[in-house]
Order: structure tokens, then C-alpha cells, then sequence
């Protein structure tokens, strides 16, 4: 993408950006990963499956850490660190949901009480 920088999340621009960011997403097909919640398999896990299988994982997993770094490198630093602890690209998804919902709603407030 040639122009990232107009895709950075501030405190003030979360609407605007969740419906860039899903266009980037889909674009790059890893929208579904974000989605969905991906889940890290223990070793004894990996162990037992099958090559297609393990080739399976291995894609879903890469296409999880894709989309996390796609949403993870268009956001000021201080509103990644509210999304460090997330596992995937799915809890960071809902995370930044759950911190930007209420924002949305008291600007849409503000207007009519002024």
C-alpha cells in the first residue's frame, strides 16, 4: 500500500479507520482471521497431525500474524500498547472494539448538546 500514513488509529478517528483498515484486510485476504478467534496449538497438538493438516495450521497462523501486523503498524504508539497482550489478530480486533465504542458515542452526543 502506498499511503499507510493515512491509515493511522488515533483517539479521534475510529470509525473512519476500522472501515480502512477492514478494506486493507480484505484486501489482502486475511479479513476472516480477524474475524475469527485463532488458537495456538501445544506441541503435543502439532505433533500429531498430518502434513496437510500441520501445512493447514502453518497458513492460518501466518495469515493471523499478517493481519496483526497490518492493524499493529497503523496505530500511535500509545493505543498499540492497549492491544500487546492480545493473542491474535481477533482479540486485538475486539479489544480496540471495546476501547473506541463509547468514544464514538459521546461524540455523537456532544453535537446535539451544544
Amino acid at each position: 500500500m502506498k499511503n499507510m500514513s493515512a491509515l493511522i488509529l488515533t483517539c479521534t478517528n475510529c470509525s473512519l479507520w476500522a472501515h480502512k483498515i477492514k478494506n486493507v484486510l480484505l484486501l489482502n485476504e486475511v479479513w476472516d482471521t480477524v474475524e475469527t478467534e485463532f488458537k495456538q496449538l501445544e506441541v503435543t497438538t502439532l505433533a500429531a497431525l498430518t502434513t496437510d493438516q500441520l501445512k493447514a495450521y502453518k497458513e492460518l497462523q501466518h495469515r493471523n500474524l499478517q493481519a496483526r501486523c497490518m492493524i499493529e503498524g497503523c496505530m500511535e504508539e500509545i493505543i498499540l500498547t492497549r492491544i500487546t497482550g492480545a493473542a491474535n489478530a481477533y482479540q486485538a480486533r475486539k479489544i480496540l472494539e471495546i476501547t473506541y465504542k463509547g468514544t464514538e458515542r459521546v461524540k455523537n452526543v456532544r453535537p446535539e448538546n451544544l
